[in-house]
């Protein structure tokens, strides 16, 4: 009589189970995308050092959201058909400005320091409170063409005039034509004395932008000291970008100001932030709302579209409609708009009461 082997099949049939996931788990090289999907919202009071004692204020909290990144499977390729919280992204659509991921990294933290001192110049403004903005010149974060740059050289003027920001180079630049050559001044890593460079212009548009634009074929970063008073450090890890920034504003002026901003909800958001306290637009809004959503947030701040491009807001009020949300989308262009929605927020209880 022959007797089947049950036992047998269940191991093996275990076992071609987990072959199988493992080759659907693994990342491809040969599959040019990145997968975007809802990430974590995070307390980001534990990312703000207030030298001094913070202000008392409320229950509440503020959170950063973020969206994961990672190279996608072909596992996440197949759910990506079917779900609306995976979204597959071409490998060179992620790349636009960079060369690679471990650029595209450096890059994001970068942005992430860059968003951390808007921050603080906001949030200080906002709360009155004593700060210096030192501006040390525009550093060569990458060469897109070869000039004679390198990485880490810090520009501090063109044809003797000063250029200590990225927009001041922008603004200079804008008047030029391909092929001019300029004088730049520089200051290189361990080297003591500054370095004087003719370099010609190239044509540095991107193909989206439909025509030519003379610049010196870097991507530059303007590189900048804060200093407040009392002193404040935002440390957020392995987070980057710059779209933490509404964020970041809202807690650090939280702590330098008496009285429960947050009223005791929890209140979630994203947009970059600049010195002059503008909100920008961001990526991947839609996930952040999921994550918010999930962490039971009860506002979500979100960039308020402005120009005919913008689509945060949209994206957001879908999103939220789509997994039929209860928390409320708060669109914002200013975080002075921000604060005083927060604000109506007391008054409102007040009035109940």
């Amino acid at each position: 009589m022959f007797k089947r082997n049950y036992k047998g099949r269940i191991f093996f049939g275990i076992l071609a189970f987990l072959i199988l996931v493992g080759i659907l788990g693994t990342p491809i090289a040969a599959l040019p995308y990145y997968v975007m999907e809802p990430g974590s919202a995070e307390d980001v009071a534990p990312f703000v050092k207030v030298d001094e004692k913070p202000a008392k204020h409320g229950e509440g909290t503020f959170y950063l959201t973020t969206v994961g990144v990672g190279k996608a499977t072909v596992l996440d390729w197949i759910w990506a058909q079917y779900s609306h919280e995976l979204e597959l992204i071409p490998e060179k659509e992620m790349f636009v400005n960079v060369r690679d991921d471990e650029e595209y990294q450096r890059q994001q933290k970068e942005n992430m320091l860059e968003s951390q001192n808007a921050a603080l110049v906001a949030a200080f403004r906002e709360a009155k409170k004593p700060l210096q903005v030192d501006y040390l010149g525009v550093e060569v974060f990458s060469v897109r063409k070869e000039n004679g740059l390198q990485v880490g050289d810090l520009i501090t003027a063109i044809d003797k005039q000063s250029i200590l920001r990225k927009e001041d180079l922008f603004t200079y630049l804008e008047k030029k034509k391909i092929g001019d050559r300029v004088k730049v001044t520089f200051q290189r890593t361990n080297t003591k004395d500054p370095i004087e460079k003719e370099i010609a212009l190239a044509d540095v548009a991107e193909p989206q932008e439909g025509q030519k634009r003379a610049g010196l074929g870097i991507y530059p970063l303007t590189r900048e000291r804060v200093r407040t008073t009392p002193s404040v450090k935002i440390e957020a890890g392995e987070i980057g970008g710059p779209s933490a920034g509404l964020m970041f504003t809202l807690e650090v002026y939280d702590q330098l100001t008496e009285g429960d901003l947050t009223h005791s909800m929890k209140i979630a958001g994203t947009g970059t932030m600049n010195s002059e306290g503008k909100v920008g637009q961001i990526g991947g809004i839609q996930y952040k709302v999921r994550a918010a959503d999930k962490k039971g947030a009860e506002i979500f701040f979100a960039p308020k579209d402005q120009l005919p491009t913008d689509e945060n807001e949209k994206i957001a009020i879908q999103a939220a409609k789509e997994i039929k949300t209860k928390m409320k989308i708060v669109p914002v262009a200013t975080v002075q708009e921000a604060l005083q929605y927060l604000q109506s927020q007391e008054k409102s209880s007040q009035k109940a009461g």
